[in-house]
C-alpha cells in the first residue's frame, strides 16, 4: 500500500540526481574531445607547413620560419648572391618585383651568449602574379638559401 503513495513526480526527480557511470563517461568524454580538439587546432597552427601555406593565403607573404640557427651565415649568403648574379637580376627583371637582396639577421642564441650574424634573401613584389613568377625562377629555395617574400604596396 506505501508505494502507492509514494509521489511520480519524486521518483523522476530521483533518478535524475542518482549516480550513474553513464553520465559520468559521458562528461570524461566531453572533456577528453575538447581538449583533443584544442590540443590539435594549437599544433596544427604551429606546423611549420600550415604556418607557412596560412602566411601564403592571408597575406600574400613567402616565410621560411626557420630559427635563425638554421639560417646560413651572412659571408655564405653573400658568395651566393655573387656566384649567382644573373639568376638575381633575372629575378628582379619580373614585372612587378621591386627588389630581390640579402639581408642581414645578427642571432644570440641565449641571453649573453655570442652573437652569430646570419642572413637569408627577400624578395619584394607588388602582387600575387609577380610573386608566382619569382618564385618560378627562385625555386623552394635561391641555391640551398632560404628567402622571404613581402608584398609591398
Amino acid at each position: 500500500m506505501q508505494s502507492s503513495l509514494v509521489n511520480p513526480e519524486q521518483n523522476q526527480q530521483n533518478s535524475k540526481t542518482a549516480f550513474s557511470w553513464r553520465r559520468i563517461l559521458k562528461m570524461f568524454g566531453i572533456i577528453f574531445f575538447v581538449s583533443a580538439l584544442g590540443v590539435g587546432i594549437y599544433f596544427g597552427l604551429n606546423y611549420r607547413p600550415n604556418k607557412i601555406w596560412l602566411a601564403s593565403a592571408i597575406s600574400n607573404k613567402r616565410e621560411h620560419f626557420l630559427a635563425c640557427e638554421e639560417l646560413p651565415f651572412y659571408p655564405q649568403v653573400q658568395k651566393v648572391f655573387a656566384q649567382h648574379q644573373d639568376a638575381v637580376l633575372k629575378v628582379k627583371d619580373i614585372e612587378g618585383v621591386t627588389d630581390f637582396r640579402f639581408e642581414m639577421m645578427p642571432c644570440k642564441i641565449y641571453e649573453g651568449g655570442i652573437q652569430f650574424i646570419k642572413g637569408d634573401a627577400v624578395l619584394e613584389y607588388i602582387s600575387r602574379e609577380a610573386r608566382s613568377q619569382a618564385e618560378k625562377n627562385i625555386g623552394q629555395n635561391f641555391f640551398g638559401m632560404p628567402y622571404r617574400g613581402i608584398q609591398k604596396n
